[in-house]
């Protein structure tokens, strides 16, 4: 039996979170999660929530860890503390 991926954003965005009109969502996903994270936006949507994805790919998350000097990766990324400060609901 598929999984009925439509249903289960409609859950967590209904039941599990209880996300209202006007809230921040933002979802962080991987790549290969990034189709349930479009169906939990199009959820927020539906019902005046503003929602935001942020996809990584595993290829990505590799190299910048293995290719960036180690003294960048101790500094906090702003922009993404800003965004996550801004966001009324966080979704990963």
């Amino acid at each position: 039996m598929k999984p009925d991926f439509p249903a289960i954003a409609n859950k967590i965005v209904h039941e599990c979170l209880n996300i209202q009109k006007g809230e921040s969502v933002l979802i962080d996903v991987r790549e290969d999660t990034l189709f349930l994270g479009d169906l939990i936006a199009i959820e927020c949507k539906k019902i005046g929530a503003d929602p935001l994805i942020c996809a990584y790919s595993d290829e990505f998350v590799y190299r910048t860890l293995t290719e960036t000097d180690p003294q960048y990766l101790e500094i906090p990324s702003q922009i993404h503390r800003s965004v996550v400060e801004a966001a009324q609901v966080l979704i990963t």
